[in-house]
């Protein structure tokens, strides 16, 4: 099983983090917008990962928290 890998991140400013990750041989970008509060994740899905954007949601939604402590 091929596993997604970070390939770089960066944090533009305090509240935004910029990221790239390789996954299924496609590199995906991904900005995430921190509160107080929440996360608010825009994923530039290329081709036909669109198909799979339930499942990547929901990791994301799963394994997200975990940067954050």
């Amino acid at each position: 099983t091929q596993q997604s890998q970070l390939k770089g991140a960066e944090w533009p400013s305090e509240d935004c983090m910029k990221m790239t990750v390789g996954a299924m041989g496609q590199q995906i970008g991904c900005r995430a917008t921190v509160s107080d509060s929440n996360v608010h994740a825009i994923v530039d899905l290329p081709g036909f990962l669109g198909l799979f954007a339930g499942k990547i949601r929901d990791v994301i939604q799963q394994e997200a928290p975990k940067l954050l402590k």
